[in-house]
């Protein structure tokens, strides 16, 4: 029998838009079943509801990679009759050699920090422009200077759109913690100082 506790543990320190966490678990013996949380959408910011379910993504490939590494071969399905993604854990023989994507897991880090300007070292280049893309998916690797000062102002541009948009910053603050209590108390969103929010168990 997995330990769903621990491949929940690891499920939910997957990255979300503002932190908010959209995700419910309910667990029946070898399967997981992740249900999609609509009381946590951002409806300004997020009016389709793309990012929730890119964060649903998130969390059940965090799953996955941890159910490999527990010696379980994780079955994925989709039911569109109430929204769940369902996961049925088998074991096999041997857990799945990917301890540098399992360790990853909890020392993964979201900041809005300046960047440090290190370049990203060619090997892992060369890594993420090996993985299998799904068909009419592309990956582009923008390095020259000039394209990086291009995509630098469309950013600076998005931002400043958004940070005028009242009903985009009344969002965003109503997600922001401005203390370590309130961190601690809702266990969700944005930390305006660099503590760490705990990921809840649900």
């Amino acid at each position: 029998m997995p330990d769903m506790t621990g491949l929940i543990h690891h499920a939910v320190m997957a990255p979300s838009g503002h932190n908010t966490q959209p995700w419910r678990f309910r667990v029946k013996e070898n399967r997981v079943l992740i249900f999609p949380d609509f009381l946590r959408r951002l409806p300004v910011v997020d009016p389709l509801d793309r990012e929730l379910y890119i964060s649903l993504g998130c969390a059940l490939e965090n799953l996955v990679i941890a159910a490999g590494h527990e010696g379980y071969r994780a079955l994925v399905g989709y039911s569109f009759e109430d929204g769940a993604i369902s996961v049925n854990l088998e074991p096999v023989d041997g857990k799945a050699n990917n301890d540098w994507l399992f360790n990853a897991i909890s020392i993964k880090q979201s900041t809005r920090r300046r960047y440090d300007g290190r370049s990203i070292p060619e090997a892992d280049m060369e890594r993420l422009a090996l993985l299998p893309l799904e068909k009419g998916v592309s990956a582009v690797f923008v390095t020259d200077s000039e394209k990086v000062e291009g995509i630098i102002e469309l950013v600076k541009e998005g931002n400043s759109i958004q940070m005028n948009d009242r009903d985009f910053m009344q969002e965003l603050i109503s997600w922001i913690r401005f203390n370590e209590a309130e961190a601690n108390r809702y266990r969700t969103a944005l930390a305006q100082r660099p503590w760490e929010i705990p990921h809840p168990l649900v």
